[in-house]
């Protein structure tokens, strides 16, 4: 199966670079075996379709999958920092990294995959014209609108100010981290396609659509609890943004793993418990 063969080479090359990067001669400091470890464990659970949007954006744009690995490694890395930081403060479901290896390891495993994720990107013979910009992306996505968002929200509910505004709730669904990340991945492919400016920006709507619609099923009960948010509102509003999604791509060959990823998610409202508080 395509998205098969696609996950186990991304996971490879994503093996082959980590690697790279914290093995001699890379541009990390030594990693004691314990923590490579424990990074590892955080890598190997993410599921890959996040990343992959930059292999589908490449393709899309007209370039080879390939051109897309560099970014979807990035992404990759990113989301399990992300996965390993959010648990402590409980905006995620825990993870192996927490429940195996503890809170301070669960940090410190984020913190070292961030910059390895920047460094993979800037240290790339591929990327080199399209690093700047790349990693510009990449910081964007953990800013403000995605993972800080979150953090900030955890902080507002515990001010007393803020109770009556988050007992009642806004009725608006939140950012979600794997957006972001989406948003990231399939831009970064497209810029690794040389491609021009209105195929990057059709491309992000693309990935943040995809990334949200995938993200939403799994939002944290506390953050629903917050906005006031019902099932069927997270339901209408995922299956809303596949159908826009789907309408960013063709029927054509160059979109068979665009088109994977997006019936991917669509199968995945059905089967998911929603506000069950992973993700």
């Amino acid at each position: 199966m395509l998205l098969e063969r696609w996950r186990e080479h991304l996971r490879k090359t994503l093996t082959e670079r980590f690697e790279e990067l914290t093995g001699p001669g890379g541009g990390a400091p030594p990693l004691p075996e314990e923590f490579r470890a424990a990074i590892l464990d955080a890598l190997g659970q993410q599921d890959c379709d996040t990343a992959l949007l930059a292999c589908a954006s490449a393709m899309h744009c007209g370039a080879d999958g390939e051109a897309g690995l560099v970014p979807a490694v990035s992404a990759m890395m990113l989301e399990a920092a992300l996965a390993s930081h959010l648990p402590v403060i409980g905006l995620a479901g825990g993870n192996s990294v927490l429940l195996d290896h503890g809170e301070a390891t669960a940090l410190l495993v984020g913190d070292a995959l961030i910059p390895l994720a920047l460094e993979n990107i800037a240290c790339s013979h591929e990327a080199h014209r399209h690093s700047a910009l790349m990693i510009a992306d990449a910081v964007h996505a953990l800013s403000v609108r995605g993972a800080l968002e979150r953090l900030s929200l955890e902080a507002e509910e515990a001010d007393e100010k803020a109770q009556p505004r988050a007992s009642q709730g806004s009725g608006e669904i939140p950012v979600t981290v794997r957006e972001c990340l989406g948003r990231f991945a399939a831009v970064a492919g497209a810029r690794m396609a040389a491609a021009p400016p209105t195929d990057i920006e059709e491309m992000a709507k693309f990935g943040l659509e995809l990334g949200r619609a995938s993200a939403l099923p799994g939002l944290n009960e506390r953050m629903c609890r917050l906005f006031a948010l019902r099932p069927e509102e997270v339901e209408a509003e995922a299956l809303a943004l596949v159908r826009s999604a789907e309408t960013r791509i063709s029927d054509d060959s160059a979109d068979a793993l665009a088109r994977l990823l997006l019936s991917g998610v669509e199968d995945s409202l059905g089967e998911l418990d929603l506000l069950s508080g992973a993700g």
